[in-house]
C-alpha cells in the first residue's frame, strides 16, 4: 500500500498598516521583519488560515496599545496553510519532545509535516542572530534585536514558538555563540502565551501564560491538569511558578469564551469576566504593557511580579502577585496532600 504525502506546509506573516482606501482592513503580507524596531509577533489558533484572520489578533493588540497610548511599535500577526487534522498529532509530538527519555520509552512521535514553523523562523527569529549571508552576529547585537521582539501566542500558536526554542538554541550553537550568550539572548525574549497547547516546564524563552482551568482545550497531560479537571472548584486566581504560569476556575461567568482572548482591552468586554477572570486578564495585559515598556527603554525584561504589576493607578483591577502566588502555594499543597492520601488508599 503506498503511503500517503504529507501535506506541505506554509507560515506567512502579516503586518498591522494604516487603514487606506486602497487597504481598508490595514493588513498586508511582508516576508521579513525589520530587527531594529520593537515589534509585536502575534501567533494565533490553528485555524489562523487566512490573513483576515491573523489581522484580527493584530487589531486586538492595537486596541490594547491604543489604550494606553503607546506608540512605534509595529504588529505582525502569522496565519497557516496546514491540515488542521495533523495538528493534534503535531501537539502530542510536542509533550512527547518534552518529557524525560524513561517516560518516552517505546513512545515514538508520528510524522507531521511543520515546514510552516521553519519558515516562521526563517522570518521571525533567525534574522537577529544572523546577518544576511549567515554568519554570526556580534552578541550584543543579537541581544539588542531580541529584546526588539516581543510574541504573543494564542492556543497553537503556542507550538510553533515552542519549536523556535530548540532551533534557536542548536542554531546559535552552530553559528558560534558561547553557551551563557545563548542563554542571555534567549532568556530576554518574551513570550507571552494565552490559553497554550505545548509544554510549560523549561523554557529556554521568558515565557509567561495565561489560562482558565475550564478552557477544555487545557491538558498538559500530567498530574496537575487531571487533578484540576476534578478540582477546579478550588483554584482562585493563582501564579505558579512551575511552569511560570497563571491561571483561575474560569475567566468569564457561566465559564462562556474560556478560550478566547476576552476582556484584554480594559474598555471592551469587562462585564463578561468573573472576578477572578478580570485579575487574570488585568495581568496578561499588564504583561504585555510593561514588557512593552522595558523593550522601548532598551532595558532586560523584569521579573514575573513587576511584569504583572499595574500599568497605571487608574487601573480597574490591579493584580496583587503576592496574593496569586500564595494562592498558587495553597492549591500546590491541597494537590499534594490529595495525591499523597489517594495514593496511601490503594496500598
Amino acid at each position: 500500500m503506498e503511503t500517503k504525502p504529507l501535506y506541505q506546509t506554509h507560515g506567512k506573516i502579516m503586518h498591522r498598516v494604516p487603514k487606506t482606501d486602497a487597504n481598508i482592513y490595514g493588513a498586508r503580507r511582508v516576508k521579513s521583519i525589520p530587527t531594529n524596531r520593537l515589534s509585536i509577533v502575534i501567533f494565533g489558533g490553528e485555524r489562523t488560515n487566512k490573513i483576515k484572520m491573523s489581522n484580527g489578533y493584530a487589531a486586538i493588540y492595537e486596541r490594547l496599545l491604543d489604550f494606553y497610548k503607546i506608540s512605534g511599535v509595529h504588529i505582525y500577526s502569522a496565519y497557516y496553510d496546514f491540515e488542521l487534522t495533523n495538528r493534534n498529532t503535531e501537539r502530542a509530538n510536542a509533550f512527547i519532545a518534552a518529557r524525560s527519555k524513561i517516560l518516552n520509552r517505546g513512545i515514538a512521535t508520528k510524522p507531521v509535516d511543520t515546514q510552516y514553523i521553519d519558515d516562521l523562523y526563517q522570518i521571525v527569529i533567525r534574522p537577529r542572530i544572523a546577518d544576511k549571508n549567515g554568519n554570526k552576529l556580534p552578541t550584543m547585537a543579537a541581544l539588542k534585536n531580541t529584546r526588539n521582539l516581543i510574541i504573543g501566542t494564542h492556543c497553537h500558536g503556542s507550538v510553533p514558538v515552542f519549536a523556535f526554542q530548540s532551533m534557536m538554541a542548536e542554531d546559535m550553537r552552530e553559528l558560534g555563540y558561547t553557551t551563557l550568550a545563548i542563554h542571555e539572548i534567549m532568556k530576554n525574549l518574551l513570550v507571552i502565551q494565552h490559553a497554550p497547547v505545548s509544554p510549560l516546564e523549561k523554557s529556554r524563552f521568558n515565557t509567561v501564560s495565561f489560562m482558565s482551568a475550564n478552557d477544555t482545550r487545557m491538558n498538559f497531560k500530567n498530574k496537575f491538569s487531571d487533578y484540576v479537571i476534578e478540582h477546579d472548584g478550588d483554584l482562585s486566581a493563582a501564579y505558579f511558578q512551575l511552569g511560570n504560569f497563571f491561571a483561575t476556575n474560569g475567566f468569564t461567568y457561566q465559564y462562556l469564551d474560556e478560550h478566547s482572548i476576552t476582556g484584554l482591552v480594559p474598555s471592551e468586554n469587562q462585564d463578561m469576566l468573573t472576578p477572578d477572570g478580570a485579575i487574570i486578564m488585568a495581568a496578561e495585559r499588564n504583561a504585555i504593557i510593561n514588557g512593552i515598556l522595558a523593550a522601548q527603554h532598551g532595558v532586560a525584561i523584569p521579573d514575573v511580579s513587576e511584569l504583572v504589576a499595574p500599568i497605571s493607578t487608574k487601573d480597574a483591577v490591579k493584580p496583587d502577585f503576592e496574593a496569586l502566588a500564595q494562592n498558587g502555594e495553597f492549591f500546590m499543597n491541597l494537590m499534594q496532600h490529595d495525591l499523597r492520601t489517594e495514593k496511601s488508599k490503594e496500598r
